[in-house]
Parts: C-alpha cells; sequence; structure tokens
C-alpha cells in the first residue's frame, strides 16, 4: 500500500527522532511518560548524532555499503524534497534529546496491527509549532485535546496524528492511541525512566537503542514457543521465572554491538534450573578456520535442561517415550551413560563439506568407551527420527581397526565417525574429526560465558552487504553467560 504524501512530514518527524540531533548531553524527559507502565514493548534511541554512538554507527553503515553518504546527509534530502523544508534550520534543531516509541498495549499483535506510539522532548518549542504550521500543503489543524494541538496529514480524516504540546512532539497511529496517551502525560499515570532502566535490565545503558519486551504482557497475547500451551512451558522453571527482555544496539570504535538480556526472577531459581551453567568461564576453542565455531563449556547442563523442559512439559508424550525406548534398545542410562560425561568444554563447527564436525571433553574415557561400545551395536536399531537417533536411515557402523576407538557409520547419505581420539569423543568426517581431537583451543579474548562463538564475517555477511565492503567486515564474535537474574547474549561484528 502507498503511502500518502501528506503522510511524510510524520515520517521524516518520527525518522529524524529516531537518527538525528544535536550535540548536547541527551535526556528521555517526559517522552516515556506517554507510554502506560503495563507496555509489552518500549524502545529509547539516541538522537544525537554528534554523539559517540551515533558518530561510530553512521560510520560503520557507510563503510558497510548500508549508506551511501551518511544519516544526516539522507535526512537532509529527504525534508527538502518531500515537505520542502529545511533539515538544518527547521528539523534538526528540535532534536538531541532521547525519543521513546512504544506499543501501548499487547491488544493486536497477534493480528499484526498493534498501536504504536513515539513521543520526543524537542529542544526548541517555537520553532517545533512554526514547522508544524509552515507547511499547510501537508497538514492541516486536527483539532485540541488536553491542551494539545492536534494535526494531520490533509485530506485524511483517519490515521496518524501529531500533537504538539509545550516542547514535546507525540506521533500515533490513531485518535484514540494519541488522546489516552496525553491523557496518562497529563495524570503521571506513564512510564518513568527509572521503570524503563530497570526493565532493560544489564544492557549497556549508553547504546544507540535500548528496548525491553515485557513477557508476562505478551504471554497474555501471544504464544511465545509456537504451537506450545503456555501453561505447560510454565512447569520448566525458568520459563515461568522470565519477566523481561532488554535489547541495546550501538557501536564501538571498533565493533556493531548487539546485547540482549532475558531477566528472570531469581526468587526460588536454582542454577541447575538455568538452560547454561552458571559462573564459569568461557570455553576453548579451535584457532582462526574458515567455518564458523562454537564452544560449550559443559554442555551437559544444556543437554539435561532440555531433558528436563521436555519431562516437565510432556511427562508421557511421545518424545518423552521415545527415549526411553531408545535408551532400552542401546542398553544405556542417558543422564548417567551420557551426560554425566560431558561436563567439560565441547566444539562444534561445520566440516568443510558441510557435515556435522564436533568433539567433546569427557570425564572418564574408560567409562565413555563402554557406553560407545553399546551404541555402535545398538544405533543400527533406531529409526532416522529417534530422538537418540543420527537423522539417518539405514545405518551401517564398523569398527575402525587401530590403537582408537573409533566407528566408521556409514549411509545412504556418506560416512562419518563416531569414537574416541586422544581420549575426546569426536562425530564428523574421519580426517577432520582426527585432526579437531588433536587441535589446541583457547579462549576467545574479552567473552565470559559458557557459551562463545566466532565467524569470519566476509565469508558469513559478504552477500548482505555491498561487495566491496568485504574488506571492511572483521570477525563476528559473541558469548552468552547466564545467572540466575538473567541470560544475557552479546554479540560484536567487527568494522575495520
Amino acid at each position: 500500500m502507498a503511502v500518502p504524501r501528506a503522510l511524510r512530514l510524520a515520517v521524516i518527524a518520527a525518522t529524524a527522532a529516531l537518527l538525528g540531533g544535536c550535540g548536547e548531553d541527551e535526556r528521555i524527559g517526559d517522552a516515556l511518560a506517554y507510554l502506560p507502565r503495563e507496555a509489552p514493548l518500549v524502545a529509547t534511541v539516541s538522537t544525537d548524532l554528534e554523539g559517540d554512538q551515533l558518530t561510530q554507527l553512521d560510520a560503520k553503515l557507510r563503510r558497510l555499503g548500508v549508506l551511501d553518504r551518511g544519516l544526516e546527509v539522507e535526512l537532509e534530502e529527504g525534508a527538502r524534497r518531500e515537505l520542502g523544508v529545511s533539515w538544518a534550520e527547521d528539523v534538526k534543531p528540535l532534536l538531541g534529546n532521547r525519543a521513546a516509541v512504544g506499543v501501548p498495549a499487547a491488544g493486536g499483535l497477534s493480528r499484526g496491527s498493534p498501536p504504536v506510539l513515539v513521543a520526543l522532548e524537542v529542544r526548541d518549542r517555537e520553532r517545533l509549532l512554526r514547522l508544524a504550521l509552515d507547511v499547510p500543503e501537508y497538514i492541516e489543524p486536527a483539532g485540541e485535546t488536553s491542551g494539545a494541538r492536534l494535526f494531520r496529514a490533509r485530506g485524511q480524516g483517519r490515521g496518524s496524528l501529531i500533537a504538539v504540546k509545550n516542547d514535546e512532539l507525540v506521533l500515533a497511529d490513531s485518535r484514540p492511541t494519541l488522546v489516552a496517551a496525553l491523557r496518562r502525560r497529563d495524570v503521571e499515570g506513564g512510564l518513568t525512566e527509572v521503570e524503563f532502566d530497570a526493565r532493560a535490565g544489564e544492557v549497556s545503558a549508553d547504546a544507540a537503542l535500548r528496548a525491553y519486551a515485557d513477557i508476562e504482557s505478551l504471554r497474555r497475547e501471544l504464544p511465545l514457543v509456537p504451537s506450545a500451551d503456555t501453561r505447560e512451558l510454565r512447569r520448566v522453571p525458568w520459563y515461568a521465572a522470565l519477566r523481561t527482555v532488554g535489547l541495546a544496539f550501538g557501536a564501538s570504535k571498533e565493533t556493531l554491538d548487539l546485547e540482549l538480556a532475558a531477566a528472570t526472577d531469581p526468587t526460588g531459581l536454582s542454577p541447575r534450573e538455568l538452560p547454561l551453567a552458571p559462573d564459569v568461564g568461557p570455553p576453548g576453542v579451535p584457532g582462526r578456520r574458515p567455518e564458523p565455531v562454537v564452544g560449550l563449556r559443559n554442555p551437559a547442563h544444556l543437554l539435561r535442561f532440555g531433558l528436563d523442559a521436555l519431562r516437565s512439559t510432556d511427562p508421557e508424550g511421545e518424545s518423552s517415550r521415545s527415549i526411553r525406548r531408545d535408551e532400552r534398545r542401546l542398553g544405556i542410562d542417558l543422564r548417567r551413560d551420557v551426560l554425566d560425561q560431558l561436563s567439560g568444554d565441547s566444539v562444534f563447527t561445520p566440516s568443510r563439506s558441510g557435515r556435522e564436525l564436533v568433539r567433546f571433553d569427557v570425564r572418564d574415557p574408560g567409562r565413555a568407551a563402554g557406553t560407545l561400545r553399546k551404541v555402535a551395536i545398538g544405533l543400527p536399531r533406531l529409526s532416522a527420527d529417534s530422538p537418540l537417533g543420527l537423522g539417518i536411515e539405514g545405518v551401517r557402523v564398523r569398527r575402525i581397526p587401530g590403537d582408537e576407538l573409533l566407528y566408521r557409520i556409514s549411509s545412504g547419505r556418506g560416512r562419518l565417525v563416531l569414537g574416541l581420539v586422544d581420549n575426546r569423543l569426536v562425530y564428523g568426517p574421519e580426517r577432520e574429526a582426527r585432526a579437531l581431537a588433536r587441535e589446541p583451543v583457547a579462549q576467545l579474548e574479552g567473552l565470559e560465558g559458557a557459551l562463545t562463538f566466532r565467524a569470519d564475517g566476509p565469508r558469513t555477511f559478504g552477500l548482505l552487504f555491498d561487495p566491496a565492503s568485504e574488506r571492511t567486515v572483521g570477525d563476528l564474535t559473541g558469548s552468552v553467560d547466564a545467572s540466575t537474574r538473567r541470560v544475557r547474549l552479546t554479540v560484536r561484528q567487527a568494522v575495520r
């Protein structure tokens, strides 16, 4: 659907609020107060193009070829072309404070049409009103309410509205949303900066974009896990304790940075109930390689979390029965014979041919060898869709002669090996599996948590950007760390 030209004033104003401004210290002011305290989705966005965050972000987007000439040039041309106003004289002087953007209510999210609100405390009240009155060919007055002057796109009886009240600019997608926001601001019943910071959680406070999602509000409106019954998911202690998810996106001198923090109520939540092992150092990963690599410390913790979640949500379901059936066919106890062995470091990476390639440290190589012999005998009895199978039909297993306990697994998809090399459990193409077992590992610098990863930026993201930008893209690195207060993902994309 085409956007009416008259609506472009609101688009330019909102885009400017999100992307540009002056060089003074930012503040959020009362912009958040237009949103209700129970708002399910809220973000605040830097508007200071001369500040560190947007300066670095602008430079990196240009180096990646996403922006040809920079944010401010794009906004300047848009203001002149679409509205006939000057960015430097009419729009930019209004900006500099932090903008608030939010969804006031969860209703409508499931239909893909939630209400949306943008609010900004401007730097020049008189210039704001003058700008609204100086483009009559694009917007027209739409009355007053709660002491605010309302404007709408000319010729549009319904739809987006703009309110100007004192030094505050408010944009909403409907009159009811705008009127409710103005009344909320009048009675001081809206969201506060302290509440926003608490819900955004442990993510960078000075990022260009900070946001949060209130999980309790979203649970009532949306199935957060498709086809899953929310009541069953609440039997998983970590999910039941989940309260908000905070997000931060910004830039530093050398990287683009993304953070996600899933905050939980720690009351009654034990470390064993977390998805990842808490309070552990980062795992070691192999040195530079063209394929992405993931390191995971204590993989048994994550696997137990998955098994416990499955048994809590569907204790007598088909998946739980299938696991017990596979354990009997293999003659093993999954937790005792397998998971208890996997408490060290592990490495996951695709092979050169795109097949699985993994390595696990094992606690007791002798016990691991006994379990491996049972698995080798029983594996052909499992179907491809068995929980403990390998997703391969017609599996044939044969011991490879030699001092190492290594089995060749053959099928219509080719050959892989499973076994112990230098007392490490490996699975993948034989030559690469043997090499991975012996490859030295080291922790990735500056990363914390039980899970870390690294990928070659040009190989991973070269197709997303201008081909000429590939030489500017460095490594993509990240980590996930856990505590009873939150699980946090940190991602850094180096830009040279």
